[in-house]
């Protein structure tokens, strides 16, 4: 059976191949480049999830595609930054029937706060220096992401947390 690698796992590969690429002495620009891959990563897959759940048939790849086209950044660090604390925000505490987000969903939105802000820092910041040590540990933080959010994905706070990461504005009311 051939199954073909998904972007957000080959991205998750890659930061941790670039990451220890060098025996000794790592470039800058491998770990950056392994930071900003472990970012792509988390933010490729939960646009993934957000759009499947979305486009449920097989045939509307193409369709998928497209929504996939219109997350921004911006708003899915808004949303996340709501949701990784650790209550429910207020106007959602109705759809959820409960104060506190699950501890799996905080994780996953505060790792993808944490990812942008490290991936903002290694593209843009010449001024830092980065180990081997935090490259991986961003590697490590957005694999166990994936797997903290396969807890989690058939609940009502995963939904409403991949609606608001497209639909920003709208979830905050």
């Amino acid at each position: 059976m051939n199954m073909a690698i998904t972007l957000h796992q080959g991205l998750l590969e890659q930061a941790f191949h670039l990451a220890k690429k060098e025996r000794k002495r790592p470039s800058q620009a491998s770990l950056r480049r392994s930071i900003s891959a472990s970012y792509y990563a988390l933010f490729h897959y939960l646009i993934h999830e957000a759009t499947r759940r979305i486009c449920r048939a097989q045939d509307h790849s193409l369709l998928r595609y497209h929504l996939a086209r219109t997350f921004q950044h911006s708003n899915m660090k808004n949303v996340a930054q709501q949701f990784s604390r650790d209550l429910t925000p207020e106007s959602l505490r109705d759809v959820f029937g409960s104060n506190t987000l699950n501890r799996n969903l905080v994780f996953v939105a505060s790792s993808f706060v944490e990812l942008q802000d490290a991936r903002i820092e290694a593209d843009y910041n010449l001024n830092t220096t980065f180990s081997r040590q935090k490259a991986i540990d961003l590697a490590v933080m957005s694999k166990q992401s994936f797997a903290s959010w396969k807890q989690i994905r058939n609940t009502i706070q995963a939904d409403t947390f991949l609606i608001g990461l497209h639909h920003q504005r709208n979830i905050q009311r």
